[in-house]
């Protein structure tokens, strides 16, 4: 089951899915039922709609399957964060009410992957984010200068030139790039920061999680690249970290001047 949600303006973004999602038969409905009876469950649901001020006749004697009607483990659920904006002309786009809907084997709806933030600058069908000043959505008056993003842009089209255009990703699945070459699969998580130390700390959770969040190995090789040289502190940490966790953690120093990465630890 794939649920969604629509925001004000009428877009429609996933919210999560759930596997193994099972419909009890009418008997099952019927034992549910009278477990939540007598566990007080339907008393207790019927004193919250009382407070908001609904109408909680229809708890009172319950159709069964209007009080229960499937059943999940919740290690089965996932949630997604961010949620992804669907795009094209699938049903739960087209739809504008909450309802169930089919889902047909390889009917998966079509994702916008494209940043929120993309400018004139950028042209449409490059992923590159803007790098134009930004305004801060809490604060009206407070800009900000998307070093990150020039970072991200630059190490783009480096990785471009190196590995070929078909084989770099820009934000898939809001890793900051992926490469997929020579059967290696490398993810590179971006952070600007005054240390190396600090970017490794910034990044190292995010970038695990990317790489093998539920339970996959979805890349070989991790690298967190920041603009500031490693220390040689930060070199044996990492040379730890490798050895003790088998993690294939590494640190690449943006070279501004160059436009490479350099460096990679």
């Amino acid at each position: 089951m794939l649920l969604y949600t629509l925001t004000p303006d009428k877009a429609t973004l996933l919210v999560g899915q759930i596997d193994n999602l099972y419909v009890p038969n009418d008997d099952e409905l019927l034992w549910a039922v009278d477990q939540m009876r007598e566990r007080g469950w339907l008393n207790q649901m019927i004193e919250d709609v009382k407070s908001v001020g609904g109408n909680s006749s229809n708890l009172i004697n319950p159709v069964p399957d209007e009080i229960a009607n499937v059943r999940f483990r919740p290690q089965d659920v996932s949630l997604f964060d961010p949620r992804p904006r669907v795009i094209g002309d699938h049903n739960i786009v087209r739809v504008k009410r909450y309802q169930p809907l089919n889902w047909m084997d390889g009917d998966y709806p079509e994702i916008d992957r494209r940043p929120p933030d993309i400018a004139p600058d950028i042209p449409l069908n490059d992923p590159r984010r803007s790098e134009l000043e930004r305004t801060r959505a809490a604060q009206e008056e407070s800009k900000y200068d998307p070093r990150h993003v020039r970072l991200q842009n630059r190490l783009y089209v480096y990785l471009k030139e190196k590995f070929g255009v078909n084989n770099v990703a820009y934000e898939r699945d809001f890793v900051d790039i992926s490469v997929y070459a020579d059967g290696i699969t490398t993810i590179y998580e971006i952070k600007i920061a005054d240390t190396a130390k600090k970017c490794i700390r910034l990044s190292i959770g995010q970038i695990l999680e990317y790489a093998h969040y539920p339970s996959l190995s979805k890349a070989d090789k991790l690298i967190i690249v920041g603009d500031t040289p490693p220390k040689q502190e930060d070199i044996d940490y990492l040379n730890y970290l490798r050895e003790r966790y088998q993690v294939p953690l590494l640190y690449g120093c943006f070279n501004w001047e160059t436009g490479t990465l350099d460096q990679i630890v």
